[in-house]
């Protein structure tokens, strides 16, 4: 019984540990911390369902819409593909692009289920299209508009304000708005106009045990104002060594009871991802094409043509001129013999 009064005298008299808090970053630092993560994925493939519905009185999800889906993006290349599956539609849909020109393919559509439709364009699907609902990018979620890069969003906001904050552990809380996309043209009391951001507002809470990834992303309704949209992250795991990724992301408008709920199966990064970026459509498929795609690859081919061209004149102009030099090396000592004074001879 004495040694138990003593174990708890000597608990109460020593001092508490308080939890560490984060130190205090500038926008830019904390933007570098984020590009640092960022830099470390080339390229992911992510398989998923997604499920749209309404929660229920006793809090159960019903759901209205199923997809299974697999998405894929190599951001290095600007590669994406991505193929999604109805489970409650006879619907069968893969795009893909390339960089430079997408591909759409309808393998089964409701209205003609032996119908395959293909499609061709001169730009990304836009199911592809950044802020795509069933899109999980790696560190903005698909969820801020017109960008996928966090950390240059974070860099190109006029204001930023950072605090941290207790949410799954330690966190910073980031206040932004997504400047350099939207803009619009204002009058001014003097007759004169001028040009103004007028992007989203967004704050992000940021896990630095996590990869500085977010377990939580609100739309607002200007600085300070009313959230628009929510995001949540959970389920997070360790991909590979320091590489995070939420199996789990939720979706909801303020105001709505509809909500989007992204559940991961499967997750490959870098040389492990495959990443599709042209599609082949299969024989009897009816083709549609949105460009010149003829024009498009002649253009190409005699870009490709031009450039050979050039290379060849210019090693042929190399050898040339190599040539001339070693001529004129060599004709260097016949010339000096001829111009040399032979000696005299002795008998002058």
């Amino acid at each position: 019984m004495k040694r138990i009064m003593m174990c708890l005298l000597l608990c109460i008299s020593l001092p508490h540990t308080s939890r560490a808090e984060l130190p205090g970053l500038t926008a830019q630092e904390l933007a570098d911390l984020i590009q640092q993560q960022e830099s470390h994925i080339k390229a992911f493939q992510i398989k998923y369902r997604l499920t749209q519905g309404e929660y229920s009185e006793d809090g159960n999800l019903v759901p209205d819409v199923i997809i299974d889906c697999e998405y894929a993006h190599n951001i290095a290349r600007g590669q994406r593909y991505l193929h999604e599956t109805w489970a409650k539609e006879d619907l069968e849909r893969k795009y893909a692009y390339d960089g430079r020109i997408g591909t759409m393919l309808a393998l089964k559509t409701p209205g003609a289920p032996e119908r395959i439709e293909g499609t061709v364009m001169a730009n990304v699907p836009r199911n592809l299209a950044d802020q795509a609902i069933w899109k999980p990018e790696w560190f903005t979620y698909a969820f801020i508009e017109e960008s996928n890069i966090l950390s240059d969003v974070i860099r190109k906001s006029d204001q930023v304000d950072i605090a941290t904050q207790e949410r799954q552990g330690e966190v910073y809380k980031v206040t932004f708005t997504a400047t350099g996309w939207n803009r619009e043209e204002i009058d001014l009391p003097d007759g004169t106009t001028r040009w103004v951001d007028t992007g989203d507002t967004y704050a992000a809470w940021l896990a630095p045990r996590k990869g500085y990834l977010p377990v939580k992303i609100v739309q607002m309704r200007g600085p300070g104002g009313d959230v628009l949209y929510t995001c949540t992250a959970s389920d997070f795991r360790e991909i590979t060594p320091g590489t995070w990724f939420p199996y789990r992301l939720e979706r909801s408008r303020t105001g709505q009871q509809r909500t989007r709920i992204i559940d991961v199966n499967a997750v490959a990064v870098n040389n492990e991802a495959s990443v599709i970026s042209r599609l082949e459509f299969p024989p009897g498929t009816h083709t549609t094409y949105e460009l010149n795609y003829l024009t498009a690859m002649l253009t190409q081919f005699a870009v490709y043509t031009v450039s050979g061209i050039l290379i060849v004149l210019g090693i042929v102009t190399f050898a040339c001129l190599a040539r001339r030099r070693r001529r004129a090396v060599s004709a260097a000592p016949s010339a000096a013999a001829a111009t040399e004074i032979p000696p005299r001879d002795k008998a002058d």
